[in-house]
């Protein structure tokens, strides 16, 4: 089970700029890099099971620095009740401080899961894209209209 949550744990990835390991096409780079670090991209691969709940949360509080959450579930084919609760969680951590938070990959099992559960109700219908880079777009957004960076 240890082994299990911890490759799991890996393929869950959180970007603040435009360096990493996530295959980000041109336009998503760009907005990360013009974001000054004020989106963070959560990224979550594989199944979504009990075991790395509190991984995941652990993970995102080690960031502090941004205004824009997006949970992008886009490669998830599968997400349990403890992962669900998670991730309501997070979002009610994340709106709490202020910040925006919304979600990419509408268009998946996992978010089928996710709206079952209840855990999406606090990300309004226009928060919610089928792609990250439409969220990135919408983030992108935000973060200007907040003043934290320019054109």
């Amino acid at each position: 089970m240890k082994r299990m949550t911890d490759l799991q744990l890996k393929s869950f990835q959180v970007v603040n700029s435009e360096k990493t390991e996530l295959p980000l096409n041109d336009t998503e780079k760009n907005i990360m890099c013009n974001a000054g670090g004020r989106i963070l991209l959560y990224s979550f691969g594989g199944v979504m099971m009990f075991s790395a709940a509190k991984g995941m949360i652990k993970l995102l509080a080690t960031y502090h620095e941004y205004d824009v959450l997006i949970l992008d579930v886009t490669n998830v084919p599968a997400v349990d009740f403890t992962s669900c609760k998670a991730l309501s969680e997070m979002i009610s951590d994340a709106k709490g401080m202020k910040r925006e938070v919304l979600l990419a990959g509408t268009k998946t099992s996992a978010y089928a899961m996710l709206l079952k559960q209840g855990s999406l109700r606090l990300i309004p219908e226009q928060n919610r894209f089928v792609t990250r880079e439409e969220a990135l777009i919408k983030g992108s957004e935000f973060v200007k209209a907040s003043g934290m960076i320019e054109d």
